[in-house]
């Protein structure tokens, strides 16, 4: 059976949460990356002091994501 588009379209949107779930560095690359300098490089949807996503952030970086490294619907399917 092949999934019509909109599992493909939620499968890829919540795979892409993930992907930007994982980009959140652990406390030793966080200390490297900030004594370095590349604050730029670090999510923007989350404050990695106090731990507060911005879901509007996030849900835009994984749409983000989506556009850019996933396969529209048709093509998967």
């Amino acid at each position: 059976m092949i999934p019509d588009e909109t599992t493909i379209v939620s499968a890829s949107y919540q795979a892409a949460l993930f992907d930007a779930i994982v980009e959140v560095p652990n406390q030793h690359t966080l200390q490297f990356i900030t004594s370095a300098g590349l604050h730029r490089f670090l999510p923007s949807w989350i404050n990695l002091e106090t731990g507060i996503v911005d879901q509007e952030k996030l849900e835009q970086n994984a749409l983000n994501i989506v556009a850019s490294s996933y396969v529209a619907p048709t093509k998967f399917r």
